[in-house]
């Protein structure tokens, strides 16, 4: 039983891992008065070679650019992406997408304006 208990507990960590989605450092974050959208963010995403951010939405726009390497775009009903660095992108509101890094990886300075 303990041996069966570890082996679970080996292959969730081994799991986890293989889904762990870049580090993010919130850079600024703070609120919008008299708009409809509230809050307003920017970040800095640093992904190394083969790192995903899994497919998601946001309730309001989402603008970026990649100072390094480059980002594999993928917005729902729309052709896939590559964005290389000097380059800048748009995330359009309530689209479903998912970023992930090119072969050298990514640095990637990301604003957004949402609802709160």
């Amino acid at each position: 039983m303990k041996k069966i208990l570890f082996l679970i507990i080996i292959l969730f960590n081994q799991i986890c891992f293989a889904f762990k989605e870049p580090p993010q450092v919130v850079l600024q974050r703070f609120d919008l008065p008299n708009t409809p959208y509230h809050h307003c963010g920017m970040s800095m995403v640093t992904f190394l070679p083969g790192d995903t951010k899994s497919r998601h939405k946001h309730t309001g726009l989402e603008v970026g650019f990649v100072q390094e390497g480059e980002l594999v775009l993928k917005l729902e009903k729309h052709p896939v992406k590559t964005i290389h660095a000097g380059e800048s992108f748009q995330i359009p509101m309530h689209v479903f997408h998912t970023t992930e890094a090119g072969r050298k990886g990514a640095k990637v300075i990301a604003t957004w304006i949402l609802e709160k």
